[in-house]
């Protein structure tokens, strides 16, 4: 029985991993869809009604900050981010999984330093209220929490990728089609 404790903690963890990692993914649509939106009602102000809005181009700036990184978890733990695969396709299996692992490694080391180093900046932004340079002003720490957020995700994700037991399989999210 000590031996299934373990492993139900960690599938309990991975299992929570996943759902907030697809939690995420649909706040990335979200922002998409309120880009794309923020996007049609500036053109149709500007050149329809000939009085752009004042918000309309921060809004594309911080919805696309969410996309990216609110998505970028969901790309890291199913695999389906860009790669080149140059190397890896002339090794062979052993070699190959060992390369992968590493460079799971790696990526999980350098998401969280980012992630960290973001939160610590957030922390700053947020103690001295700092706020965007912009026409409607928002904290900059919002913005910063986003980026460290889905960064720390994603190096949880590769933690995971890390550990799985078939490395090389990309996984399948309930919900998310390939």
């Amino acid at each position: 029985m000590s031996r299934s404790l373990p492993k139900l903690v960690v599938d309990t963890a991975a299992f929570a991993l996943e759902r907030i990692v697809f939690a995420c993914f649909l706040l990335a649509v979200l922002a998409l869809f309120a880009m794309t939106a923020s996007y049609l009602i500036e053109v149709v102000a500007r050149y329809i009604l000939r009085s752009p809005t004042t918000w309309g181009s921060e809004m594309v700036g911080y919805t696309l900050l969410v996309s990216v990184f609110m998505a970028l978890p969901m790309l890291t733990l199913t695999g389906r981010h860009v790669a080149v695969t140059l190397l890896p396709d002339t090794l062979r299996q052993a070699a190959r999984s060992l390369l992968f692992r590493l460079v799971d490694l790696v990526g999980m080391i350098s998401c969280l330093a980012v992630a960290w180093i973001c939160h610590q900046e957030a922390l700053r932004q947020f103690r001295r209220g700092i706020m965007t340079l912009a026409n409607n002003p928002i904290p900059k720490w919002w913005l910063m929490a986003v980026i460290a957020l889905g960064l720390f995700l994603s190096g949880l994700c590769f933690l995971q990728r890390l550990f799985a037991r078939d490395n090389l399989a990309v996984r399948r999210i309930p919900g998310v089609e390939a």
